[in-house]
């Protein structure tokens, strides 16, 4: 990271000048800024003139964050947890989980090397861009408190991208951000319990603030960023403020409120809904005419056989008439 810290001033620096400040060999600065290249850091070579990064990073602070939280945010808040490079903010939690459950722990990483999606995917994580974190919360009366979490968490992250000055972020089953027909983001709750006793979740949220055409370009779907819907330079401390806020404040209330508190908020941000849609990740794909959710969560799925109730698996749109 101290190679980035003095790159980050915009300007162009040497790979002589970089060497000699840091101690290291011009051959180890050229090794380390090629390997960031490849994983989406934008970085302008020039020959004569030497390596500049294209924009500044913004660095995530735990005081500029935690000072941006409203006062019940920060009274939920346990503990802010901020590593330069993780393998997986969730693997960080439910570790943390297994030796002492606790709620409102927040993890957030500036890299991660195997971040997860939905079904064991990978996740594009590339270093000081985006949004990567975990929040760990406890629910007392087993897993039917957690019915329809994810959807009104996808809820309460797409306002708080909104407030941050993004329009029109949708939601498509069970839990992708998307604009337009491109992926923002996406959530995934790993959970540990039993069925009538205390459930640990473990939250990740990913949302893509800033992704370079390179790293766009290996994703096998479309996909675009808060950078592009806002037409600027995301504020990562400001924008990680207002999520976590959104999300911490929806965990204390959700056994309380249920889904039934977020059941038409999210329904108004369905980009399936009147859609033939396929459902995959089932032993045998599902197609039919998507219909909203149920009052738990569950997709409603009108098939040639009949209205189905779809409680697994993940949408996939197809072309199709709408209803």
């Amino acid at each position: 990271m101290d190679l980035l810290e003095l790159l980050n001033d915009s300007q162009f620096h040497s790979g002589e000048e970089l060497g000699e400040r840091l101690g290291i060999s011009r051959a180890a600065v050229s090794k380390q800024l090629a390997h960031w290249r490849e994983q989406g850091l934008e970085l302008d070579v020039v020959n004569g003139k030497g390596y500049r990064l294209r924009q500044p990073l913004e660095w995530l602070r735990a005081e500029a964050i935690g000072s941006r939280l409203s006062a019940e945010a920060q009274a939920l808040l346990a503990e802010l947890i901020i590593l330069p490079k993780v393998n997986s903010t969730n693997d960080v939690l439910l570790q943390r989980l297994r030796e002492k459950p606790q709620a409102g722990l927040v993890c957030l990483a500036e890299q991660q090397t195997a971040g997860r999606g939905r079904r064991g995917r990978s996740w594009a994580s590339p270093l000081g861009c985006n949004f990567y974190a975990s929040v760990s919360w406890t629910f007392t009366d087993g897993f039917a408190a957690v019915e329809g979490l994810s959807l009104a968490l996808g809820v309460a992250v797409a306002e708080a991208l909104e407030r941050a000055g993004a329009t029109s972020i949708g939601l498509k089953w069970p839990n992708d951000l998307m604009a337009g027909e491109r992926k923002l983001g996406g959530l995934l709750l790993e959970m540990q319990g039993e069925a009538g006793g205390p459930v640990h979740l473990v939250i990740g949220i990913g949302v893509n603030f800033h992704i370079s055409p390179e790293v766009a370009a290996g994703i096998d779907k479309p996909v675009t960023d808060l950078k592009t819907l806002l037409g600027r330079a995301v504020a990562r401390n400001e924008t990680t403020a207002l999520i976590l806020d959104a999300v911490l404040l929806l965990l204390r209330d959700y056994a309380r409120l249920g889904f039934a508190g977020w059941r038409e908020r999210w329904l108004k941000r369905d980009v399936s809904q009147g859609q033939m849609v396929s459902i995959i990740g089932l032993a045998e794909p599902l197609q039919g005419r998507a219909g909203g959710v149920d009052a738990h969560g569950a997709l409603l799925l009108q098939t040639a056989q009949g209205l189905e109730t779809v409680n697994s698996g993940e949408v996939s749109l197809r072309p199709g008439p709408a209803a």
